[in-house]
């Protein structure tokens, strides 16, 4: 007989993602309450080794990764399967068919479905997938109630299916407090070089916001890799700003450097919430966030940063230039201890153990 419910996560990938660095904090603080299997659909294993009692599986492509996917599901006969990123949780939930009778799926959907479709190559396409598989889904995870309120009335799932869920930080991720500030003049982005996260918005923005007194003296640090470095590598040169703007590639843990910024920028053309919000919140770094197709306006106040309309250039000047002017004035221990009331991983945890401990037992 087991001791505990068996939990497999499946994953893209095991990187420096947001979502994989949410996914393997959290499953530190569940593998009390459940035996934590991975399965990975590459070879991409960077955050194994942040893993505490967690066994991990992985494959070489996601094609040769299927079967042994249903390898392992059949091996470990998991109670529950976890899966995050939309794509991959269609694939889950197509291949329940094939899983032991008792096996319960539940997705994590980190961005609101209608807002991404767009980027789709074939939307309409994706917008059928959603609507045809996410009902079979146990139980949906999202992060706000605008992603729940999006799932329920454009995709047709079951509101009661649909449990909010925000992110969490871990105590290896937040600042000691309180926080000894170190003055700078520096903007902080962090995340994927991917539009969605409207970095060359930002650029542009940026090399506005240099021109007048109050952004004279700032410099803009990007942190992360992807398919769009080329572009944003273009723009900066373009506008002559490679003294100014520097690209500092992934790093794997970024909290020393809330601690040395000015503020976050985060124009993204749609989110869900993002963990980088929410670990810039509660180590004291204020936020610069987008309102349209995000959920930034449910955590960001007057307190803690300023909220634009959209990611647009002239909205992310004005947002910039009047972070500028306000940066002094917010308290960075009080906007770290306000998040971390509500969004510390312990709070986030108990969350997931209640509902997968739910379903489980049929209730």
């Amino acid at each position: 007989m087991r001791s505990k419910p068996v939990l497999l996560v499946t994953l893209p990938t095991l990187g420096l993602g947001g979502t994989e660095q949410f996914l393997t904090s959290l499953m530190n603080q569940l593998d009390s309450h459940f035996d934590v299997h991975f399965y990975i659909f590459s070879n991409n294993l960077e955050l194994e080794d942040r893993l505490n009692n967690s066994t991990v599986h992985s494959c070489k492509n996601i094609f040769m990764g299927i079967v042994g996917f249903l390898k392992v599901v059949h091996s470990i006969k998991p109670d529950a399967i976890l899966s995050s990123i939309a794509d991959l949780n269609m694939l889950i939930i197509t291949l329940r068919i094939m899983f032991p009778n008792k096996t319960k799926i539940f997705v994590r959907e980190a961005v609101a479905p209608t807002a991404g479709l767009n980027l789709y190559r074939f939307p309409l396409l994706m917008r059928f997938f959603y609507c045809r598989l996410y009902p079979h889904a146990d139980a949906i995870i999202c992060l706000s109630n605008m992603m729940r309120q999006d799932l329920a009335e454009n995709i047709g799932i079951d509101v009661k299916k649909i449990v909010v869920i925000p992110n969490g930080v871990g105590v290896k991720r937040q600042l000691q407090l309180p926080i000894e500030t170190v003055f700078s003049r520096v903007i902080l982005a962090v995340g994927r070089l991917h539009k969605q996260k409207g970095y060359d918005q930002l650029i542009h923005g940026f090399a506005r916001f240099v021109e007048r007194p109050v952004g004279h003296d700032y410099r803009l640090v990007i942190i992360g890799e992807g398919s769009q470095r080329p572009i944003l590598e273009s723009l900066i040169s373009k506008y002559g700003l490679d003294d100014r703007i520097m690209m500092n590639g992934a790093i794997a843990d970024p909290t020393q450097l809330y601690r040395e910024a000015s503020f976050l920028a985060m124009p993204s053309r749609y989110e869900g919430v993002s963990n980088v919000m929410i670990e810039a919140m509660i180590n004291g770094l204020p936020v610069l966030a987008t309102i349209c197709h995000t959920s930034a306006e449910c955590y960001i106040n007057d307190t803690n940063g300023v909220l634009i309309e959209s990611c647009v250039v002239d909205e992310i000047v004005q947002g910039l230039t009047k972070m500028a002017e306000l940066v002094g004035q917010f308290d960075r221990n009080e906007i770290a201890y306000d998040a971390r009331r509500t969004l510390g991983l312990d709070a986030i945890s108990e969350q997931y153990v209640s509902l997968i401990q739910k379903v489980l037992s049929g209730r």
